[in-house]
């Protein structure tokens, strides 16, 4: 889905991902998304990788990627939820780009 999303801005240097991420010119709701997506990445990594330090069980890839998708859902309903307009068209986004 992320890749869908930032289209042919793909890098794996820290700078770069950084600056296209704080980069204002481009779409809100799709930036909104990439930032939304990149922050859960990195949480559902970090408890992958503190739950096997800890002795438990490798989650599978899929698994991960189904609960990082619904996070991302849960995340653009509860801005809904909440009263914001703001990013009215990100579930429309989220769901055409998977």
């Amino acid at each position: 889905v992320l890749l869908k999303l930032i289209d042919i801005h793909y890098s794996n240097e820290w700078n770069k991902i950084l600056r296209f991420m704080l980069d204002g010119s481009r779409n809100k709701t799709v930036i909104f998304l990439i930032r939304s997506v990149f922050q859960t990445n990195i949480h559902y990594l970090w408890r992958e990788r503190n739950g096997r330090r800890h002795g438990e069980q490798r989650v599978p890839s899929a698994r991960l990627q189904m609960a990082i998708d619904k996070q991302i859902r849960n995340q653009i309903s509860s801005s809904r939820i909440n009263g914001s307009t703001r990013y009215a068209k990100a579930m429309e986004v989220w769901i055409a780009t998977r």
